[in-house]
Parts: structure tokens; sequence; C-alpha cells
């Protein structure tokens, strides 16, 4: 079988699609990586929005000579922690205080918002700043962490430092994915069908096997932490536990 009009209408569909975010970032460039990162950071935007990708594309334009390398990488880091620092605002705020039990409503069901604080809060008492920096490569459930550090009052300047060395971190990684991959590019520059459709592969690949290792690593620390939850978490909703002298122990 023939397979070379599918990949030829895959690959002029994604050099229309990748000609399209090139001229968004042409246009708008820092501006559209910062705000990706920093919107989807935060808990509900994170759910829809995959902000490590546009991080990706701002290190691949960034080669293509659209952007700075290192511009980008500011950028994604100021969007990261604008974003979890947003989050951390809201546990500390308002799920502690007048909304501490949206767990309980349909909406924090759905989103399994309780178990997903009362695992975060384990993970904090138990490996400290530690946890925030993994977290970063697990995907939607990092946001919980930057909740849960709001919510047991964890001190800012605590949760700002860790998490200015945790965005740093992986604002290096994922930019240099995409940068990487604009070098590749330039190999294949005569051959852009081919290289519209491994870019596509490569990163469809890349984020399959970004989410496999999120959820094992995930299963792993959660089945050994989860015993000790219901020491730290005594009622249903919302969990509220003062945590702002973790750092003596833990950090």
């Amino acid at each position: 079988m023939d397979f070379s009009p599918w990949i030829q209408s895959i690959s002029h569909f994604i050099q229309i699609l990748l000609q399209d975010i090139k001229n968004l970032y042409d246009q708008f460039g820092y501006l559209v990586v910062y705000c990706t990162e920093a919107i989807g950071n935060t808990v509900f935007a994170s759910i829809i929005i995959p902000s490590g990708t546009f991080a990706v594309f701002g290190g691949y334009y960034a080669r293509q000579g659209s952007l700075n390398i290192f511009g980008v990488i500011f950028f994604v880091w100021l969007g990261i922690m604008s974003g979890f620092t947003t989050d951390y605002a809201l546990g500390r705020f308002l799920l502690s205080g007048p909304f501490h039990k949206f767990g309980n409503t349909w909406v924090g069901k759905k989103l399994q918002f309780t178990s997903h604080l009362e695992q975060s809060q384990t993970l904090l008492n138990k490996h400290g700043g530690k946890a925030i920096i993994i977290s970063h490569g697990w995907g939607h459930f990092r946001s919980f962490l930057a909740l849960s550090a709001g919510i047991t009052k964890m001190k800012f300047k605590i949760f700002i430092t860790y998490e200015f060395f945790a965005s740093l971190l992986w604002s290096i990684i994922y930019c240099s994915i995409g940068y990487f991959i604009g070098i590749e590019q330039n190999e294949l520059s005569t051959h852009l069908e081919l290289f519209a459709f491994a870019l596509f592969i490569t990163l469809g690949i890349l984020i399959l096997a970004i989410q496999i290792a999120n959820r094992f690593i995930s299963k792993i620390i959660f089945s050994k932490t989860s015993q000790n939850t219901h020491d730290i978490v005594n009622t249903s909703a919302v969990p509220i536990k003062n945590n702002s002298d973790l750092s003596a122990d833990s950090f």
C-alpha cells in the first residue's frame, strides 16, 4: 500500500500550521511565550493549554532567527514563575479561606481536586522544596504543589526560591529541545515535507514519553506517600494545615 499521498497530505497540513505559528511568533514573539506560560501554568488553564509545547516552539523559532534563545528562556522562566505564584496566592488567600470547600463541588470532584491536594501536601511535608522542583515534570499535577504550598502557608520566600530554580531548569530543558529540533530543520531544508512529518512524529513521541514518565513517577511516589495522607488531612474538604515553618526541617 502506498502511503505517500497520506504522508504528503499530513505534511502539507503541518507546514501550514507551522507557518501560522511562525507568523504568530514573528509578530508577537516574547508576548506569546510569556502569556502561554503564565496562563498555562495555572491550575485550571493547564488542563487545556500545553505550555511546555509553546516553550518548545519558542526554542525552535529562536533557532530560525525569529527570536533570541536567551530571551525565550527568560520569558518562559518568567511566565512559569508568574503562573505558579498565582497558584500559590490562590491557595493561600482563597482555598484556605472562603473557597476551602471547592473540592466538594461538582467541578472539584471532576478534577479530583481534594485528592490531588492531599497527595501534593503529603509530598510537600515529606520532601519539602525538592517536590516543587521535581513537580514541573508531572504535567497538570505540578499546579497542585503550588496550591498546597499556599494552603499550608509555606513561607513565600522559601517557595519562590525553589520555584526560581525549578522554573529556570525546566525552561532551559524545554527551550533546548525546540532549539535542537530547529538545528535539524537546517539539515532538511530541501526536504520540507519530510521535515514537517518528522517534526510532527518527534514532538508526538516526546510529549507521549513525558506523559508516560510523569504517570510512572507519580505512581511510584504516591504509592510511597499515600499511606501517610490521613495523618496530614483531617477533613474531607480542602486540607488546611499551617506548615509555614516547614523549611526548618525539610529545606
